[in-house]
């Protein structure tokens, strides 16, 4: 293990060291002045907006007088959301908690540990200790005593798997030092205004950007915006520095009572721990709880290097690729060893920390159901957000004549109300009359109440669900849906015309026959057929409803985005959105993949439409594209009970619970669903995913041999690739992407290729890959997805290849490509480099891979340098950062 000796050969000369007592004394006499003026700004910038938004209200009376209302409408909207920021700026909230409590029963041992340290430290022992993920430790402090109050010591479970008993001693023995050390009261203090500070300043931003993106200037915003940042920067810097000088202590403590070379070695040790747990997915840790074996003992040899070779290689990141921020409120690592005294003492082994619980492996598992259960509560939260946005951004409500009806009867009823109400007062109260009259209000109001509620506008014909089976075969057709709708329109058209009756004429009566061929096509999911009947259907009237979603759905289908928005928009301005149109909103937003709004939509449809198991499995699919895997769980499972029989749903319900990590589960579905569709390519894959995830890999590979048989395609490729790359099966993995691009040039196998090469360790050929999956030259098959559509991707995997540096500056640059065989207009890329011309290669080697052989002239680029606050700061990594495509 490195110790402090060595450390001192790769840091720089100017590491930073604990402060004397006058510098200390200093940072916290600025930290408190600016910590005054941070609270002093945001209730001045409070009481400001509340008087400008008075001052609006008061020229909104005025401006009534001449029927100007309209005029103040956005600015007391945009001064009103300002002022609800500011305010809720001010109220921190408590995030969710993923940890549990330990027992004493559960962990005796590690009570007395922690109580023997808290004795040496000179504290009182924590109030309680709780476990969670991760390798980390830390505590948190109540009270407002230096030494005194309540406490709460948090342990990662990695850290506990990593550690020796003595590492972990003088992890616990740092933590006990912060609890004696640091000064509560006004430690939390500074802290607490500093997160107000921030919240409000990323609120700011979040506002000015917003403004900004839609072509408006918000100046007030912008001026409290900048204001606050200088506020909070200092702030935040002198804070962070406070509290590096108590990490410096807290070291030094814990090095005095177990020894330095278990403190250094503890330090390394959960660095390296925390940059191997960044590979570790969530799907992983679930698997392996329904795999044999022990949870900890496995996450063990996931937290440990494979080789000495690898160990070696991760330290010197961990110690030598932190770069020093003034904001960050620890040490970088190897400025915490090198402030530690020298020592060439050897700690003797002893025994794993893990022992001091008594079943490990139980108390792990019972800390992941308990993540689960918050992270299903979150999610639930974030539906029931996403549901109430929908619904306000549907914009004002449409009434019929009925309706209207009804609200001007109420409005009757409210005014007899008033005017009973007032003549009793001038003439005495005639109770005969008075209560007659009271009875025709109330009744008018009620009357006006139930028009407007129970005659909402009618369907004709309510837009049809599919079947669950006939929207997988239908969206999983890739040749029809990227077909040349010139080839089939007319062919289809006129063969539906010749099925016309004879004699039908009139524009109502065309409409209405053509509106339902529409429905009938759409239920079984012809989009073809549809799409025709709907041209037919608008051409007859242009603001027929089913006409009008149908082209909005077939158009979709077809990639037609731009005749979606136009019929959508006609739809809109004449319907409510609930319904056949919010459905059919919800419909052609799955088919581009606009899962946000998809679920938005079928949250509020499943609400009318409870008991449609198509429904609620297109509303669980687009949870799980959404990563809300629990959600959408729940609602398949409420699917399949209305449909027991639907085989279509117990497949979803298979890729959900892998997608989850449970094996042993899907195990249990596949055996109900085999018999059914044992060829169905979801099936197959499914088969192969779950036998990785169960260890099981010679039947892993008997299933996926069997699944390349059946599917001879590259969808089936490509997945079976994905799988085993993600089962770290690199050559297995390899060997599928390049039967892919034997087949014919797909962007995507190439990323995949360049995926395992990284993981492999092959920069060189990675890069290499990349730029072969960029050529927009090559001619693609019908089923394969273009070049934009890995760029992103691509570029991400391409940044991840560098090295972070210092000094990059940040452009955008907009290349032309409208001569490109491309099909696109405009790309614009968003580019970190230590300098233009730096910036300058990037862009010529994207447009070369793009266009190989051709080279980037510069009259087709057009370069912005981004302004001063946008600027990337510390350690950046250079390249494409970001993209727009026109």
């Amino acid at each position: 293990m490195i110790n402090n000796t060595n450390a001192t050969t790769n840091v720089e000369k100017k590491a930073e060291k604990p402060l004397t007592k006058s510098e200390t004394v200093r940072v916290i006499a600025l930290a408190s002045v600016l910590v005054i003026l941070s609270y002093i700004f945001s209730l001045t910038a409070l009481v400001i907006v509340l008087l400008l938004l008075l001052f609006d209200f008061l020229i909104l009376i005025g401006a009534a007088r001449f029927g100007l209302v309209g005029l103040m409408v956005e600015p007391i909207k945009a001064v009103s959301k300002l002022a609800f920021l500011i305010a809720r700026s001010l109220n921190l909230r408590d995030g969710p908690v993923y940890n549990v409590q330990i027992s004493r029963k559960e962990a005796p041992r590690l009570y007395d540990v922690v109580a023997d340290i808290a004795r040496q430290v000179g504290v009182k022992p924590p109030d309680s200790i709780v476990l969670e993920s991760g390798c980390n430790a830390w505590v948190r402090l109540r009270g407002y005593r230096t030494g005194r109050g309540h406490c709460t010591l948090g342990i990662g479970i990695g850290t506990l798997v990593i550690s020796t008993l003595d590492e972990f001693k003088s992890v616990i023995a740092h933590e006990m030092a912060h609890a004696k050390l640091f000064e509560r009261g006004y430690g939390n203090w500074v802290a607490n205004a500093m997160a107000r500070t921030g919240q409000l300043a990323y609120l700011l931003g979040d506002l000015v950007y917003k403004a900004r993106s839609e072509d408006k200037k918000f100046y007030l915003a912008q001026v409290l915006w900048q204001v606050n940042k200088i506020i909070a920067r200092n702030g935040n810097r002198l804070v962070a520095t406070y509290r590096r000088q108590h990490e410096f202590a807290a070291d030094q403590v814990a090095a005095e009572l177990y020894g330095n070379n278990n403190n250094c070695n503890s330090l390394i040790k959960m660095a390296v721990a925390i940059y191997m747990n960044n590979r570790l997915s969530w799907q992983d840790i679930i698997a392996q709880t329904q795999r044999d074996g022990s949870f900890c003992q496995w996450l063990l040899t996931k937290l440990t290097p494979e080789s000495e070779e690898e160990r070696k290689e991760i330290e010197q990141k961990v110690l030598y690729g932190e770069e020093r921020s003034e904001y960050d409120t620890h040490p970088i690592l190897a400025d915490r060893i090198v402030s530690l005294p020298e020592t060439d003492e050897e700690s003797p082994y002893s025994e794993p920390a893990i022992v001091l619980f008594t079943n490990p492996d139980d108390l792990a598992i019972r800390l992941i159901n308990h993540i689960e259960h918050i992270a299903s509560q979150e999610q639930q939260k974030d539906s029931q957000q996403l549901q109430k946005a929908i619904r306000q951004s549907a914009g004002e409500m449409k009434f019929n004549s009925l309706q209207f009806l009804g609200i001007i009867t109420a409005i009757i009823g409210c005014l007899i109300l008033i005017w009973t109400f007032a003549a009793s007062n001038e003439s005495g109260w005639d109770i005969g009359r008075s209560l007659s009259n009271f009875s025709i209000g109330v009744l008018c109001i009620a009357t006006g109440i139930l028009l407007i509620k129970y005659f909402p506008q009618r369907e004709r014909l309510v837009l049809p669900v599919p079947s669950y089976a006939d929207w997988r075969r239908t969206d999983n057709d890739i040749e029809q849906r990227k077909s040349d709708i010139i080839n089939w329109y007319y062919r289809i058209s006129e063969q539906m015309k010749a099925e016309m009756p004879k004699g039908l004429k009139g524009k109502r009566n065309l409409a209405r026959y053509w509106g339902t061929r529409c429905y009938e096509a759409l239920r079984v999911c012809d989009y073809q057929r549809a799409w025709a009947a709907s041209q037919l259907c608008l051409a007859a009237d242009p603001k027929c409803l089913e006409g009008l979603l149908s082209a909005g759905i077939a158009s979709r289908y077809f990639f037609e985005i731009n005749d979606t928005a136009n019929v959508f928009g006609q739809a809109i301005s004449k319907y409510n959105i609930r319904g056949s149109v919010l459905w059919a909103f919800a419909w052609a937003s799955i088919l581009i993949d606009e899962y946000d709004y998809a679920e938005g939509y079928l949250l509020n449809l499943t609400k009318e439409w409870p008991r449609n198991p198509t429904l609620l499995s297109l509303l669980a699919y687009s949870q799980w594209r959404r990563n809300k895997l629990y959600e959408a769980l729940e609602n398949i499972k409420r699917a399949i009970k209305l449909a027991p029989q639907d085989v279509n749903c117990r497949i979803l319900l298979l890729r959900l619970l892998l997608a989850q990590g449970r094996p042993k589960d899907a195990l249990e579905q596949m055996r109900i669903i085999e018999p059914l569709a044992a060829n169905d390519e979801e099936v197959m894959l499914c088969a192969v995913q779950m036998n990785l995830l169960l260890g099981r890999d010679e039947e892993a590979d008997r299933r996926a041999a069997l699944a390349e048989q059946m599917h001879q395609r590259y969808s089936m490729l490509i997945r079976l690739a994905q799988l085993y790359s993600s089962s770290e099966r690199y050559e297995v993995a390899q060997r599928y992407c390049e039967k892919v691009c034997q087949m014919g040039f797909y962007p995507n196998a190439y990323v995949g290729l360049a995926h395992i090469a990284n993981e492999q360790k092959d920069k060189e050929k990675a890069r290499e890959y990349l730029l072969k999956a960029l050529d927009v030259t090559r001619e693609l098959p019908l089923d394969a997805d273009g070049p934009f559509s890995v760029l992103g991707d691509a570029y991400n995997l391409m940044l991840s290849l560098q090295e972070p540096v210092s000094g990059c500056e940040g452009w955008t640059v907009t290349i032309d490509m409208r001569d490109s065989p491309a099909k696109v207009e405009r790309v614009s890329f968003l580019l970190a480099a230590p300098s233009f011309e730096d910036a300058r290669a990037i862009a010529c080697e994207i447009y070369a891979a793009m266009h190989p052989g051709s080279t980037l002239e510069d009259w087709r680029t057009k370069w912005e340098k981004l302004p001063p606050e946008n600027q990337p700061e510390g350690l950046t990594q250079p390249g494409v950062h970001g993209m727009h495509i026109e």
